[in-house]
């Protein structure tokens, strides 16, 4: 209301408040408030600083996926090395690969590397779950 009352004041011609003080005074004994459409210095900060909010929270959210993403693979690769690790490695994908050109008849006509890297691909989940059983605490019979 206090900020209101000042913005009446400093918008109106000059000399139309004689008693500035009085007016405040007058607003306070009458709780006059200002009307809904008057946007106070709190409402425009918060108005200003929202879609910079938004920002930041779909950058931070950006971030963490990021960084989860990273870990995963990450946690697939390690998994991969430990379950198949130096000639065993080159064996598995060799098998993905004869498995991938069985299955889908234009891999023939795709690059080397493509193939290979959808073999890397494709037993991710295989890769995943070996590295979540490792992971998992043994259970006790009793």
């Amino acid at each position: 209301m206090i900020e209101w009352a000042g913005y009446l004041i400093q918008t109106s011609r000059a000399g139309k408040f004689r008693n500035p003080a009085g007016f405040y005074v007058y607003l306070l004994r009458n709780a006059v408030l200002p009307p809904r459409e008057f946007e106070t210095g709190r409402r425009r900060a918060a108005h200003l600083a929202e879609p910079a909010t938004r920002s930041t929270i779909c950058c931070e959210s950006w971030d963490l996926e990021n960084e989860y993403a990273e870990y995963r693979l990450r946690s697939v690769e390690g998994a991969r090395h430990r379950a198949y690790s130096g000639e065993l490695l080159c064996q598995k994908i060799s098998e993905l690969k004869g498995e991938i050109c069985s299955q889908t008849p234009e891999a023939d006509g795709w690059l080397p590397v493509g193939v290979e890297e959808l073999a890397l691909q494709k037993p991710e989940t295989l890769w995943r779950h070996a590295s979540f059983r490792r992971m998992r605490p043994a259970q006790s019979h009793q």
